[in-house]
């Protein structure tokens, strides 16, 4: 009985959780659309990130790997490193 209700709070936590989020995003949302705010891609900050991610994947692929979890945890940190590595070097002209 202990573990059913303990499931069970869990699941209203994060549903909780999911729609507070979901009421923020649709606030800052509005007020974007309301103030009709433009803005650039910082294409630098892509590269800087991307950077930081593979050996961010690559180090918690390893931890995993220790742990006993499999490695394929940190294999989308190494993909989105990789995708943002490739999106800031194509647009390097535009790095600000």
């Amino acid at each position: 009985m202990g573990v059913i209700s303990l499931g069970l709070g869990m699941i209203v936590v994060s549903l909780s959780i999911l729609g507070i989020l979901l009421v923020i995003l649709v606030l800052l949302l509005y007020r974007k659309k309301r103030r009709m705010e433009t803005f650039e891609t910082n294409y630098r900050m892509l590269f800087i990130v991307g950077v930081i991610l593979i050996p961010s994947g690559i180090i918690f692929s390893i931890a995993m790997f220790f742990i006993g979890i499999p490695f394929f945890v940190g294999f989308p940190l190494l993909i989105l490193g990789a995708v943002y590595i490739a999106i800031g070097l194509s647009n390097r002209d535009n790095w600000n």
